[in-house]
């Protein structure tokens, strides 16, 4: 009996990882019948939060060989990832707000916070493959191709649940994309030197120091990590 469970359970797994694959591979391919599906799902939010949680572990899975490259111990390779995991959070936090806030100032269209998240899980699909950035010399050119493609996606994701057209949703992510780069440039700094702050204040030690070289913070936005010689990597 037990094993049959097992089986069962098992197989139920199986078949959700394969309808989620299949969505996912609707969202990539622009398929609006599928976005509309997505958006009207009861299970949309859930659907929403995993491919922004799997978007970012691809992420950082991008950038780690980086962080081996530079032989960053295991304490401040964690730390690393954590400081990652941190601000892609704070990012999408960021994204949902600025989606309610402008659909209802300025579209006058009333969309809830949830619903904010559900376009944006969808928006965000093609950075589940952000771990291309791995390739050599093509990964940061890959990366680019996904930030575009992800653009379009939110364009296409906005149009359909606000009711704009194709340019007003382009100029509605265009706003999105300059808020959180604004956020890279002041917020993600700031919390960067608390987290020094605080490592310095209790283990005594400045964790962030090899983490500060590291630009961790641009994988979205520029597909990987830069190099300028010297031996630094910089943060901006």
């Amino acid at each position: 009996m037990e094993l049959r469970s097992v089986v069962e359970a098992l197989i139920s797994l199986l078949a959700a990882i394969g309808t989620f694959l299949s969505t996912v591979g609707g969202l990539l391919t622009l398929d609006r019948s599928v976005i509309r599906d997505v958006q009207a799902a009861p299970n949309a939010t859930s659907f929403a939060l995993t491919v922004l949680v799997l978007a970012g572990l691809s992420d950082a899975v991008g950038n780690s060989p980086l962080l081996f490259v530079r032989r960053v111990p295991l304490g401040q390779f964690l730390t690393c990832l954590a400081v990652s995991a941190v601000l892609f959070a704070l990012r999408v936090a960021i994204w949902v707000a600025t989606i309610t806030l402008v659909a209802r100032l300025v579209f006058s269209v009333p969309v809830s916070l949830q619903g904010a998240l559900v376009v944006l899980g969808i928006g965000f699909a093609p950075l589940l493959l952000s771990f291309v950035v791995l390739i050599p010399m093509l990964g940061p050119f890959l990366g680019k191709v996904l930030n575009a493609w992800t653009l379009v996606l939110l364009v296409a994701s906005l149009s359909l649940r606000l009711g704009l057209s194709p340019w007003q949703a382009l100029a509605f992510a265009g706003l999105g994309w300059l808020v959180t780069f604004a956020q890279r440039r002041t917020i993600d700094r700031v919390l960067l030197r608390a987290f020094r702050w605080l490592s310095l204040r209790s283990l005594g030690v400045n964790v962030m120091a090899r983490t500060e070289q590291i630009d961790i913070l641009g994988a979205i936005t520029s597909g990987g990590a830069r190099y300028t010689g010297g031996g630094t990597w910089p943060t901006s």
